[in-house]
């Protein structure tokens, strides 16, 4: 089965990272695929990928811009049986495509993803919630820990079969574009596949690995903010557009972190256990609820206009 691995890039600053993320795909243990590198409107890193990166790999210059137009343009330049994606900052295990590939041998089976597991830059790992890792791109605490059927799967870390695209493309009024911390496309292109298929099941795999380099921005309390807002306004759009539940788990999520997250933080901070970890911690999360709400709002506004 031939799969191609579609890697979107846009930021001179993540020319290494890019070329390290291809590398890792170079590596795979799975040797029947397609490797393209989609840069959203750089000429300057297209320019600099093309002078280093090995001919097997596709790169393609989409003009138009925003992380879904150019995963769309990707597609369109993709032979795979198999599309799957990962992001410019990330590294792939050795066996991340064999793992996500297995999955496509069951039945009804139109999408599969993995987990994402943070790289971390230094001594990061306990500046910031587990339950909130989703913010600096990774799997976060509280979701599922073994192989079953999900709504979506993370957006450095998803496929769908081919015959998906054939009806359906991301959409552009969610998912990065330059600055705007907007998500959330791959969740509702999700969503319109699982009910244009309504007996197919997309797969998440917690053995289908990559890693996501954690920059120190990324743990800074201003882009949490900024993430959390934009994952609220997004969501919006989802809940507009998709009537009934799907957004249920996001429901699920939120109750969680403010009834359970929330007080067990409080409780450190009360008796004194790791009581610097513990305020960081609280805060943060009680920023996010606040925001994410607020961003929901805000959203349902436009999106209703």
């Amino acid at each position: 089965m031939n799969v191609t691995v579609i890697v979107t890039t846009y930021d001179l600053l993540r020319f290494e990272d890019a070329v390290k993320a291809v590398n890792s795909l170079l590596d795979q243990t799975y040797r029947d695929k397609e490797i393209i590198v989609v840069v959203d409107r750089n000429e300057g890193l297209y320019s600099k990928l093309t002078s280093v990166l090995p001919s097997q790999v596709k790169i393609i210059l989409n003009r138009t811009g925003g992380l879904s137009n150019s995963r769309n343009e990707g597609v369109i330049h993709a032979n795979g049986e198999i599309i799957a994606f990962m992001d410019d900052d990330a590294i792939a295990s050795k066996t991340w495509l064999s793992n996500l590939i297995r999955n496509y041998d069951q039945q009804n089976v139109i999408g599969v993803g993995g987990r994402i597991k943070p790289l971390w830059l230094g001594d990061q790992r306990n500046e910031f919630p587990e339950e909130l890792f989703w913010i600096i791109g990774c799997t976060y605490k509280g979701y599922f820990e073994t192989k079953c059927a999900v709504r979506n799967n993370f957006g450095g870390n998803f496929s769908f079969t081919r015959v998906i695209f054939r009806t359906l493309k991301f959409c552009s009024d969610v998912g990065r574009n330059g600055n705007l911390q907007l998500t959330s496309d791959d969740t509702e292109f999700s969503i319109r596949a699982l009910r244009l298929f309504p007996n197919s099941k997309i797969i998440y795999d917690p053995d289908a690995i990559v890693y996501h380099r954690i920059y120190p921005y990324r743990l800074s309390l201003a882009y949490a903010m900024r993430r959390a807002y934009g994952d609220g306004f997004s969501k919006a759009y989802i809940s507009t557009k998709h009537k009934g539940d799907a957004l249920s788990r996001e429901s699920t999520y939120l109750k969680t972190l403010f009834i359970k997250s929330l007080p067990n933080e409080v409780k450190n901070l009360l008796i004194g256990k790791r009581k610097t970890q513990a305020t960081r911690k609280a805060v943060i999360i009680l920023i996010v609820v606040a925001l994410v709400v607020s961003g929901y709002l805000v959203g349902k506004l436009k999106w209703r206009v």
